[in-house]
């Protein structure tokens, strides 16, 4: 005895289908690429396409590249942007335990990346200077200058104030600090009074971005802290 004919099950869709509408979907793709590595998505995405180049520039997208700031959150804790960490390794490393260990000697300088493509770092529209230092993103620096003299060390403080706080700024501010030397600029100097002894570390012209701006810092005054 037969039963009665049951109806066909709908045909379940392919692997290579459903790619292909994961792909041509927007808002699919961009939650795809929201997860990749930045690298990737920066250099080799926009290379697939020119819809790829558009799902790009959704916000989704441009949160997760450190283009656009995440919504600001009294609990959230900051996140150093990944790809600059990598790329700018001085900036992002913290303070040695005394001024001689400081993170942001020459040599740091001249291993960075940016001594191997200075062209490509240089550009005035490089997409690093674009970038949040953080998400969610900082809103000020604080910049201390501090003296080491005989009698003790003195302290003169200065914030930046901005609404999302990018590399390029955080950059021009440190390069600012230069002195007159063959063109050569010094990102870290250090002064010792008692002993009569000037340690500059001077980094080359190369590392000057074309498209600094100029900063202005205004230090409030100097505070002496004795030596016992």
């Amino acid at each position: 005895m037969h039963g009665s004919p049951q109806p066909p099950f709908p045909s379940l869709p392919t692997m290579s289908t459903t790619r292909d509408t994961v792909i041509s979907t927007p808002e699919l793709l961009a939650l795809i690429l929201a997860r990749l590595p930045m690298r990737d998505v920066l250099v080799s995405a926009p290379l697939v396409s020119k819809a790829w180049h558009a799902v790009i520039l959704l916000p989704i997208v441009q949160r997760a590249l450190f283009f656009q700031p995440e919504p600001a959150s009294d609990d959230a804790t900051p996140i150093p942007n990944p790809l600059l960490a990598e790329l700018f390794p001085p900036f992002f490393t913290e303070s040695g335990e005394n001024r001689w260990s400081w993170p942001g000697h020459s040599k740091a300088i001249m291993s960075m990346p940016w001594a191997k493509a200075p062209d490509a770092f240089k550009c005035e529209d490089a997409s690093w200077r674009r970038m949040l230092l953080s998400q969610p993103p900082a809103n000020k620096i604080l910049v201390v200058k501090v003296r080491h003299g005989q009698i003790g060390d003195s302290q003169q403080r200065a914030v930046t104030h901005g609404k999302d706080l990018r590399m390029g700024e955080l950059y021009d501010l440190c390069a600012s600090f230069q002195v007159e030397r063959e063109a050569d600029i010094t990102v870290d100097l250090i002064s010792t009074a008692q002993c009569m002894v000037t340690f500059k570390q001077y980094i080359e012209t190369q590392f000057f971005s074309d498209g600094a701006k100029p900063v202005e810092l205004e230090f409030g005054e100097s505070v002496l802290k004795r030596r016992r």
